[in-house]
């Protein structure tokens, strides 16, 4: 059906029908998708995913790529980071030209909500030692830890169910696995971010629902 019709006359028979809900994959080569102009056009909530486009009207967007991942890092921190909390991103992985991307999009785009992060990555020699004494003790200020491997969620969610751990303290993690899921479970990691094909499906349909 894709390769016979435009995603344009999809989204027009969308609106024909008065669909519930549009769930729309974006590519690079998607330049625009305008609302139909009908007589009466219903309010439909649309969510895309893949490459976002701000000419496309949407109510939501789930990305998957490294930039878009980046971006949608960064808003779950704006919208979840409580006043006043320090914000710091661990990230343990080999720099290339994709998680360079990510970084440089979530970076950007926390920097357009004046959010300033302090950054650990790979170039730092940090250890277990300096992520508890400069990020996760009571004695300091509250922060949001953002974790961009497994390796480091779950480094961090173990040091965090030390009794010295500020419990104020917020813990993002993109990736998930068993060990990961355990501790969102417990409380210990507040948000999991992850973009396997089903969660993402499962996530436009609650964006859908929830609208």
């Amino acid at each position: 059906l894709l390769s016979r019709l435009s995603l344009q006359s999809l989204f027009d028979y969308a609106y024909f029908i008065k669909a519930d809900g549009i769930i729309a994959y974006i590519d690079s080569e998607t330049d625009s998708i305008k609302v139909p102009d009908f007589l009466e056009t219903p309010d439909i909530p649309v969510v895309t995913v893949g490459r976002f486009n701000p000419q496309i009207p949407q109510i939501s967007f789930i990305g998957n790529n490294y930039s878009e991942t980046g971006r949608l890092i960064a808003r779950t921190a704006v919208e979840t980071i409580k006043p006043d909390f320090r914000l710091f991103i661990l990230n343990s992985m080999e720099k290339n030209n994709n998680s360079s991307n990510r970084m440089s999009t979530m970076n950007s785009t926390l920097k357009d909500f004046f959010l300033e992060p302090v950054i650990f990555d790979g170039d730092e020699s940090f250890n277990e030692d300096m992520l508890f004494d400069s990020i996760l003790v009571k004695n300091y200020q509250p922060a949001m830890v953002i974790c961009l491997t497994e390796e480091d969620s779950i480094r961090t969610a173990r040091m965090a169910s030390d009794p010295g751990f500020n419990s104020e303290n917020q813990i993002i993690s993109y990736g998930e696995n068993e060990t990961i899921s355990t501790y969102f479970n417990k409380g210990v990691i507040e948000t999991v971010i992850s973009l396997a094909p089903e969660k993402t499906g499962s996530r436009a349909m609650k964006e859908i629902f929830d609208y």
